[in-house]
């Protein structure tokens, strides 16, 4: 074997995101017989969402809720509801458009509290993209970049008429907030 040596994190918000992240259990499995963090479970002010996975619309409702409760408090004023709008648009175009059942999320705020607070979030699938969702429009694309592009403007969308408004609204909203 090796020697295995452990130093706690310092921060209690680490701790809290590494019991999250269950590394009890992982280095487990690697042949660790003792705790490495604290169960002190949620950390209210880390700023740390951490990855979840989610399946279809109603779990993209789900997810919704469960950041709005936890990043709310952590935002300036006037800046939750844009970022639940724009989390919601992005996370329904996941399982939506992507011909995959689930999709995943993760999420980290800067400066939490603060009329300076950042929210940075990634929302991906193992899909067929967006280039591919295009195909066979009049919105067909040669490559990734412009089909990006193009899913931002109002009104492009592989699901007919009156549809494709949501990206460039979140678009719209997240480039007013300086975002």
């Amino acid at each position: 074997g090796c020697v295995f040596n452990w130093t706690p994190p310092k921060r209690r918000a680490v701790d809290s995101y590494l019991s999250r992240m269950r590394l009890n259990e992982v280095v487990k499995e690697l042949g660790v017989d003792r705790a490495l963090v604290d169960r002190v479970g949620h950390h209210p002010n880390d700023g740390l969402l951490e990855l979840q996975r989610y399946q279809s619309l109603d779990g993209a409702d789900a997810l919704a809720v469960m950041i709005d409760e936890r990043v709310s408090p952590l935002l300036a004023e006037g800046q939750r509801q844009p970022f639940i709008e724009a989390l919601f648009e992005l996370s329904q175009n996941a399982p939506e458009h992507s011909g995959r059942e689930g999709a995943y999320f993760a999420a980290q705020i800067y400066q939490p509290g603060t009329r300076s607070a950042r929210v940075k979030f990634a929302i991906g699938d193992a899909g067929i993209g967006i280039r591919t969702s295009l195909e066979g429009t009049p919105f067909e694309c040669d490559d990734d970049r412009a089909a990006i592009e193009a899913a931002m403007e109002q009104r492009v969308s592989r699901l007919g008429r009156n549809r494709g408004y949501g990206l460039a609204y979140t678009l719209k909203t997240i480039n007013r907030l300086s975002g």
